[in-house]
């Protein structure tokens, strides 16, 4: 978890993780996005319990920031995975991981089976 510690005395003016810093733009550019995807993430918890869907309670808040630096903020269903593509076959077979039932593990391998059915088959029309 990061740690910030700002300091009213003379330099380093924060300490992030135990790393000191005097670079101002660095702290601002820092405090500025913190406050973008706060007021992203206000706004969509704001929403969400104004919405009077009784589902906003066991969701989550999922938070970050786009290609082009923009902040954003959803809300996830308690038990929706976040998990790229690379890793979601390690997240699969990993000892004591994530538990998935046998319909859910059948669903996963069919829509695989049908994806690679429909690569061969394009490639092979080409």
């Amino acid at each position: 978890m990061n740690t910030l510690t700002l300091s009213a005395s003379a330099p380093p003016l924060a300490i992030v993780d135990g790393i000191p810093t005097t670079d101002l733009s660095h702290i601002r550019q820092a405090l500025d996005l913190a406050n973008a995807v706060a007021a992203q993430v206000q706004a969509t918890v704001f929403s969400a319990v104004l919405s009077g869907d009784a589902n906003w309670e066991p969701a989550r808040c999922l938070f970050g920031f786009t290609d082009e630096k923009t902040p954003f903020a959803m809300m996830v269903d308690r038990d929706a995975m976040i998990v790229s593509a690379d890793d979601l076959p390690c997240r699969i077979i990993e000892l004591g991981g994530m538990f998935f039932t046998t319909e859910q593990l059948t669903n996963i391998a069919a829509a695989c089976t049908q994806k690679l059915h429909e690569l061969v088959e394009g490639r092979s029309a080409q």
